[in-house]
């Protein structure tokens, strides 16, 4: 079977969200969602996960994602 989803969490942080703290990861996905290969659909790119949700993305380059990281969430990924 062909591998079409590449999932991997990059880096991860504290950040904040709407007051409350919260882990933020910096994920390089098709579509954002971490399903199944045979579900996926759209192009490899980085993605924002809040807890587990994704929030923001997709993003086409790596920067793009940490800056927005750090502007929305005041998170900085290591």
């Amino acid at each position: 079977m062909p591998i079409t989803e590449v999932v991997r969490v990059l880096a991860s942080g504290a950040g904040h969200r709407d007051g409350a703290s919260v882990t933020v990861e910096l994920a390089y996905d098709v579509d954002g969602r971490m399903g199944a290969d045979e579900a996926a659909f759209g192009f490899p790119a980085f993605w924002l996960r809040i807890d587990g949700e994704t929030v923001a993305g997709p993003f086409a380059h790596e920067g793009d994602a940490l800056s927005v990281a750090g502007e929305r969430f005041s998170a900085e990924l290591g």
